[in-house]
Protein backbone atom coordinates (compact mmCIF):
# COMPACT_ATOMS: atom_id res chain seq x y z
CA UNK A 1 0.00 0.00 0.00
CA UNK A 2 1.50 3.42 -1.07
CA UNK A 3 2.34 5.67 1.98
CA UNK A 4 0.67 8.89 1.76
CA UNK A 5 3.96 11.53 1.51
CA UNK A 6 4.15 15.59 1.43
CA UNK A 7 7.04 16.91 -0.63
CA UNK A 8 9.39 19.15 1.99
CA UNK A 9 9.06 21.80 -0.45
CA UNK A 10 4.84 22.19 -0.16
CA UNK A 11 4.97 21.20 3.21
CA UNK A 12 7.54 24.42 4.17
CA UNK A 13 4.93 26.48 1.45
CA UNK A 14 2.23 25.69 3.87
CA UNK A 15 4.21 26.47 6.73
CA UNK A 16 5.37 29.66 5.88
CA UNK A 17 1.73 31.18 4.57
CA UNK A 18 0.33 29.89 8.31
CA UNK A 19 3.46 30.89 10.24
CA UNK A 20 3.49 34.98 8.36
CA UNK A 21 -0.27 35.27 9.22
CA UNK A 22 -0.06 33.91 12.55
CA UNK A 23 2.85 35.86 13.72
CA UNK A 24 2.09 38.73 11.72
CA UNK A 25 -1.30 38.90 13.64
CA UNK A 26 0.73 38.50 17.25
CA UNK A 27 2.47 40.62 16.26
CA UNK A 28 -0.51 43.34 15.37
CA UNK A 29 -1.98 42.52 18.62
CA UNK A 30 0.93 43.44 21.20
CA UNK A 31 1.69 46.30 19.11
CA UNK A 32 -1.63 47.86 18.75
CA UNK A 33 -1.76 47.15 22.64
CA UNK A 34 1.18 48.52 23.79
CA UNK A 35 0.29 51.87 21.65
CA UNK A 36 -2.87 52.11 23.58
CA UNK A 37 -1.38 52.09 27.07
CA UNK A 38 0.76 55.04 25.48
CA UNK A 39 -1.51 57.33 23.84
CA UNK A 40 -4.58 58.49 25.87
CA UNK A 41 -7.86 59.30 24.81
CA UNK A 42 -8.16 56.59 22.06
CA UNK A 43 -12.12 56.87 22.71
CA UNK A 44 -13.02 55.69 18.63
CA UNK A 45 -14.70 52.53 17.57
CA UNK A 46 -11.50 51.03 16.63
CA UNK A 47 -10.16 50.95 19.56
CA UNK A 48 -12.88 50.22 21.58
CA UNK A 49 -13.59 47.37 19.28
CA UNK A 50 -9.66 46.29 19.59
CA UNK A 51 -9.27 46.45 23.61
CA UNK A 52 -12.50 44.10 24.76
CA UNK A 53 -11.40 41.90 22.04
CA UNK A 54 -8.03 41.46 23.67
CA UNK A 55 -10.06 41.34 27.09
CA UNK A 56 -12.16 38.85 25.98
CA UNK A 57 -8.69 36.98 25.18
CA UNK A 58 -7.33 37.63 28.68
CA UNK A 59 -10.97 36.55 30.71
CA UNK A 60 -11.20 33.30 28.18
CA UNK A 61 -7.62 32.05 28.92
CA UNK A 62 -6.62 32.44 25.37
CA UNK A 63 -4.19 34.80 25.94
CA UNK A 64 -2.35 35.10 29.57
CA UNK A 65 -2.46 38.37 31.25
CA UNK A 66 1.59 38.26 31.39
CA UNK A 67 1.37 37.82 27.41
CA UNK A 68 -0.25 41.36 27.12
CA UNK A 69 2.35 43.24 25.77
CA UNK A 70 4.93 40.59 24.58
CA UNK A 71 4.35 38.02 21.13
CA UNK A 72 1.88 35.11 23.27
CA UNK A 73 2.39 31.29 22.65
CA UNK A 74 1.51 31.75 19.09
CA UNK A 75 4.62 32.85 18.25
CA UNK A 76 6.30 29.80 20.04
CA UNK A 77 4.11 27.83 18.33
CA UNK A 78 5.40 28.58 14.87
CA UNK A 79 8.82 28.31 15.98
CA UNK A 80 8.28 25.00 17.37
CA UNK A 81 6.42 23.50 14.40
CA UNK A 82 9.10 24.86 12.23
CA UNK A 83 12.02 23.23 14.09
CA UNK A 84 9.75 19.81 14.70
CA UNK A 85 9.21 19.59 10.54
CA UNK A 86 12.51 20.09 9.69
CA UNK A 87 14.14 17.49 11.70
CA UNK A 88 11.62 14.86 11.84
CA UNK A 89 9.83 12.84 9.14
CA UNK A 90 6.44 13.39 8.15
CA UNK A 91 5.05 10.43 10.14
CA UNK A 92 6.52 11.55 13.51
CA UNK A 93 6.09 15.87 12.46
CA UNK A 94 2.02 14.95 12.10
CA UNK A 95 1.29 12.80 15.06
CA UNK A 96 3.63 15.42 17.18
CA UNK A 97 1.74 18.90 15.89
CA UNK A 98 -1.66 17.00 16.92
CA UNK A 99 -0.50 16.11 20.67
CA UNK A 100 0.58 19.89 20.75
CA UNK A 101 -2.50 21.85 18.90
CA UNK A 102 -4.50 19.27 21.30
CA UNK A 103 -2.85 18.52 24.49
CA UNK A 104 -2.17 21.88 25.63
CA UNK A 105 -5.19 23.79 25.46
CA UNK A 106 -6.28 20.85 26.87
CA UNK A 107 -4.11 21.59 30.03
CA UNK A 108 -5.10 25.14 30.31
CA UNK A 109 -8.82 24.77 30.02
CA UNK A 110 -9.42 21.95 32.34
CA UNK A 111 -6.70 23.10 34.71
CA UNK A 112 -8.66 26.24 35.14
CA UNK A 113 -12.21 25.11 35.03
CA UNK A 114 -11.64 22.06 37.35
CA UNK A 115 -10.75 22.10 40.56
CA UNK A 116 -7.45 20.17 41.83
CA UNK A 117 -4.23 19.87 43.43
CA UNK A 118 -2.14 22.99 41.88
CA UNK A 119 1.55 22.50 42.01
CA UNK A 120 3.77 25.23 43.26
CA UNK A 121 4.74 26.37 39.29
CA UNK A 122 1.00 26.89 38.44
CA UNK A 123 0.00 23.94 36.90
CA UNK A 124 -2.35 21.27 37.65
CA UNK A 125 -3.80 17.58 38.50
CA UNK A 126 -6.57 17.71 36.21
CA UNK A 127 -4.36 20.00 33.44
CA UNK A 128 -1.97 17.24 33.31
CA UNK A 129 -4.26 14.54 33.01
CA UNK A 130 -6.52 16.59 31.11
CA UNK A 131 -3.33 17.14 28.30
CA UNK A 132 -2.83 13.40 27.93
CA UNK A 133 -6.46 12.15 27.59
CA UNK A 134 -6.97 14.49 24.69
CA UNK A 135 -3.84 13.98 23.48
CA UNK A 136 -4.06 10.20 23.45
CA UNK A 137 -7.66 10.67 21.24
CA UNK A 138 -6.36 12.54 18.82
CA UNK A 139 -3.42 10.46 18.28
CA UNK A 140 -6.04 7.56 17.90
CA UNK A 141 -7.76 9.20 15.49
CA UNK A 142 -4.91 9.30 13.42
CA UNK A 143 -4.10 5.78 13.74
CA UNK A 144 -7.71 5.57 12.34
CA UNK A 145 -7.07 7.70 9.17
CA UNK A 146 -3.10 5.80 8.94
CA UNK A 147 -5.59 2.96 7.82
CA UNK A 148 -6.75 4.83 5.09
CA UNK A 149 -4.07 6.95 4.31
CA UNK A 150 -0.77 4.88 5.30
CA UNK A 151 2.18 7.11 6.65
CA UNK A 152 4.16 5.08 8.79
CA UNK A 153 6.76 2.69 6.96
CA UNK A 154 5.76 -0.99 6.50
CA UNK A 155 8.01 -2.23 9.11
CA UNK A 156 6.44 -0.55 12.04
CA UNK A 157 4.00 -2.96 13.82
CA UNK A 158 0.72 -1.06 15.11
CA UNK A 159 2.14 -1.57 18.81
CA UNK A 160 5.15 0.19 17.90
CA UNK A 161 3.27 2.77 16.40
CA UNK A 162 0.94 3.01 19.62
CA UNK A 163 3.69 2.89 21.97
CA UNK A 164 5.75 5.51 20.06
CA UNK A 165 2.62 7.78 20.34
CA UNK A 166 2.14 6.84 23.91
CA UNK A 167 5.66 7.98 24.82
CA UNK A 168 5.12 10.93 22.52
CA UNK A 169 2.66 12.51 24.71
CA UNK A 170 3.88 11.21 28.24
CA UNK A 171 6.73 13.60 26.68
CA UNK A 172 4.63 16.21 25.84
CA UNK A 173 2.66 16.44 28.68
CA UNK A 174 6.15 16.55 31.09
CA UNK A 175 7.31 19.49 29.28
CA UNK A 176 4.17 21.18 29.25
CA UNK A 177 3.94 20.67 33.31
CA UNK A 178 7.71 21.74 33.33
CA UNK A 179 7.58 25.02 31.30
CA UNK A 180 5.46 27.84 31.89
CA UNK A 181 5.93 30.17 28.90
CA UNK A 182 8.19 28.80 26.35
CA UNK A 183 5.94 24.81 26.62
CA UNK A 184 4.45 25.67 23.12
CA UNK A 185 8.06 25.55 21.17
CA UNK A 186 9.26 22.84 23.04
CA UNK A 187 6.01 20.40 23.37
CA UNK A 188 6.31 19.10 19.89
CA UNK A 189 9.77 18.67 20.17
CA UNK A 190 9.97 16.73 22.86
CA UNK A 191 6.90 14.63 21.62
CA UNK A 192 8.75 13.69 18.50
CA UNK A 193 11.95 12.75 20.39
CA UNK A 194 10.14 10.58 22.72
CA UNK A 195 8.11 8.82 19.53
CA UNK A 196 11.78 8.50 17.29
CA UNK A 197 13.28 6.90 20.05
CA UNK A 198 10.88 4.53 20.26
CA UNK A 199 10.50 3.73 16.41
CA UNK A 200 14.53 3.49 15.99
Amino acid sequence: MQIISISKDTGWLVYAILAFFALSLDTFRFVTYRISLKIKNLDTAFWRWFLSKEQWLVEKNILRQEERLWPSSMMTFSIGLGVTYWFFPDYIVVPAVIILSLGDPAARIIGVNLRSYRFPNGKTIAGFLGFVTVALCGALAFNGLCKIWPMYPDHHSMGEIFGAQIAGVFGGAGVEFAFKRMDNMLIGVASAIAMSLVLL
